[in-house]
C-alpha cells in the first residue's frame, strides 16, 4: 500500500516543480516513478482506490498546467515571429 501513497506524493512533488518552472527536475522524478510502478502489482489491491484517485487528480492537473505553459510558450514565439517579419519588413523599406 505504501507505493501507492509514494505516487501520491511524486504527483505532488510533480505538481510543485511545474509550478516553480523546474521542468529540468522531472526526468528525475519520472524515473522514481517508474521504478515505483515497476514494483507494484499488475492489479492494484481495492484498498488503493483512493491513493490512485488522488495521484490521478494530480497528475491530470499538471497534464493541464504543462498544456497550459506550452499554449503561453507558443503564443510567445508567434508574437516574436510576427515582430521579426515586421522588423524586417521595416529595415528592407528603410533600405529601398
Amino acid at each position: 500500500m505504501a507505493g501507492y501513497w509514494k505516487l501520491v506524493a511524486l504527483a505532488r512533488r510533480e505538481a510543485e516543480l511545474i509550478a516553480a518552472g523546474e521542468l529540468e527536475q522531472l526526468p528525475a522524478l519520472h524515473a522514481e516513478w517508474d521504478s515505483i510502478v515497476a514494483s507494484l502489482p499488475a492489479s492494484p489491491p481495492p484498498h488503493a482506490r483512493a491513493a490512485l484517485a488522488e495521484t490521478q487528480r494530480l497528475v491530470a492537473a499538471s497534464t493541464a498546467a504543462l498544456a497550459a505553459s506550452v499554449e503561453r510558450t507558443s503564443a510567445e514565439l508567434q508574437r516574436l515571429g510576427t515582430g521579426r517579419r515586421a522588423a524586417a519588413a521595416y529595415q528592407a523599406a528603410g533600405a529601398a
